[in-house]
Parts: C-alpha cells; structure tokens; sequence
C-alpha cells in the first residue's frame, strides 16, 4: 500500500490560484521583493485579500531583502 504524501505547495491565494511556489519563484529570482510586488506580479491579494498575511508569512521566512523593486508584469 502506498501512502500519499501531503502536498507541499500550497494554494496561497484562492481567488486567483496562486500557489506557493510562485511566490517563491517570483522572490527567489528576484522578480518581486516585496508584498506589493507579488501582488503586482502574480494578482494575488487583489481578490478578497485574505492571502496577503500568509504571502507575507512565506516572505519573512527569507532574509531580509534588500530595497523592494517591483518589475511590470
């Protein structure tokens, strides 16, 4: 029998199906470093904005960026 493992990119923003590995694409490549840019660049949090604390959440786990410069989608 073969257990399923729990899935670990999480849907981040409902309302647009935004995941977590988006997010963390779009910091890790330096496209978006800051809550207002992932929310320029991906649409997240423009819906009913219950997701920008947890993109907020997934952003502090890295270390501090430095100055946040958005880039058009």
């Amino acid at each position: 029998m073969t257990v399923k493992q729990p899935c670990q990119d999480r849907m981040l923003c409902h309302c647009l199906k935004v995941r977590e590995s988006e997010v963390r694409h779009k910091f890790e490549t330096g496209e978006a470093m800051s809550v207002p840019c992932i929310v320029q660049q991906t649409g997240a949090g423009t819906g009913c904005t219950a997701c920008v604390l947890r993109i907020s959440k997934v952003l502090e786990s890295y270390p501090s960026a430095v100055s946040p410069i958005c880039m058009a989608r």
